[in-house]
Order: structure tokens, then sequence, then C-alpha cells
């Protein structure tokens, strides 16, 4: 096993009861990104809380994008090409912060999240994000799709479509109706990501976990 993988069984892990509903994200949306953000996901393991510690590691953009040039910037991510400069994810001071709280522009944008380089992928069957029932009406998040390591982008809805190692997911944030609607500005949108980690030795055995970001205003990583 390499040096950065951890074998972690169910009994070793401690997790919180979800008690909001969550479903998948609605399809394509009728919006035009204009930019792109992209952020890497860590985590390492707390043998002594018996717990999982999961963080923003790195971070890229924002940058321009539009729908013709993001098929191409999703390929090059999953070569580990990222766009323009690596930046720092500062954590703006907000209400129930998390270290995966992700703060919203009044933007049009492809968030873009990016598994460290361990033993974990985004969910072999299945949708890799799902959203709160209190929010998916809004109408403001669309498109969730993982991404293999070739590029290519599904949303984990077809019947058999098991796929590994896909370790670079996205979803669409309308930024600009999340401000308009959101009364004083200020929010909290929770979201889910769906994610395995496997045995690194056999690349077999599963372990599904569910992880629990939120994209804000204000607050947040920016």
């Amino acid at each position: 096993m390499a040096d950065q993988d951890l074998e972690i069984r169910p009994e070793d892990v401690n997790f919180d009861n979800k008690t909001l509903n969550f479903r998948p994200f609605p399809r394509r949306g009728n919006v035009q990104p204009t930019e792109m953000i992209v952020r890497e996901i860590d985590f390492t393991f707390d043998p002594e809380q018996n717990i999982l510690k999961i963080a923003f590691s790195k971070g890229w953009g924002p940058v321009p994008m539009t729908r013709t040039d993001f098929p191409d910037a999703l390929t090059a991510i999953c070569a580990g090409r990222y766009p323009g400069q690596e930046v720092r994810t500062h954590m703006v001071a907000g209400r129930d912060l998390s270290p995966l709280s992700l703060n919203n522009s009044q933007k049009i944008r492809y968030i873009v999240y990016v598994l460290s380089d361990k033993n974990w992928q985004f969910a072999r069957s299945g949708t890799p994000l799902t959203i709160s029932s209190e929010h998916y009406d809004l109408e403001l998040y669309s498109e969730a799709q993982r991404v293999d390591a070739f590029g290519t982008a599904d949303d984990g809805s077809a019947e058999g479509a098991e796929k590994d190692r896909c370790r670079v997911a996205y979803f669409v944030a309308n930024g600009i109706k999340a401000h308009a609607d959101a009364p004083n500005r200020d929010y909290v949108h929770r979201l889910n990501l769906h994610v395995d980690i496997y045995n690194a030795d056999d690349g077999g055995t599963i372990l599904p976990l569910i992880i629990d970001p939120d994209i804000r205003y204000p607050g947040g990583s920016t």
C-alpha cells in the first residue's frame, strides 16, 4: 500500500446521522456559466479520535470559462493540468462554517471538486452530488457530474453505470439568482458529496462515505 493510502473499515469511523433529505441535482439548467473555480479536497485519518478530517487543500481560479471551452478544461484537470496559478484557499468568517464551506459569487460558475491522490473516488454507482430538498426547488444549482480519467462526464444515473477512479466532479452554481433571491443576501445551501474509499491493495473493497460541504454567502472559501 502506498504511503498516502489509508485502509479504513466502517467500524473505524464515526459518522453523524443526517437529518436533512437530499435529492440528485436538477439536470442541465438554462444558464450560461462565465467562470470556473477548482477546489482540491484532501483527507487524513485521526486514529486517536477515530475520525476522518476532510478539508480543502488546494485551489485554482476563478478563471473565465464557457460551455464551449469547459470540456477541454475538464480533460486538462483530469490530466493534472490546472487553470492558472494555484490560489490559497482563504476561509472568510461566516456562520456555521465547515472546512468545506465555499463562498458563492455573483456569477454563474462551474464548481469543480478534485479528490486528492489517495485511495478514494466519487461514487462508483449513483450521483456524485446531492442537494438538500429545501434548496432543490430554488433552481440555483444544476448539472452534477462525475468525470473519469479521460474527461468523460456523466451523472451516474444510468442503470449499470458503475465507474471507478473518478476523482473529479462538478456542478453549476447560479450565484446571480442566489444573491437576488436570498433575504439580506445571507444564505447557506447544503450539499452532499458521495465518495468511496477503496482498498488500495485490491481496489475492490468499497466504503461509501457522504461528505457535507455547503455553498454560501457571506463567508466560506474564496
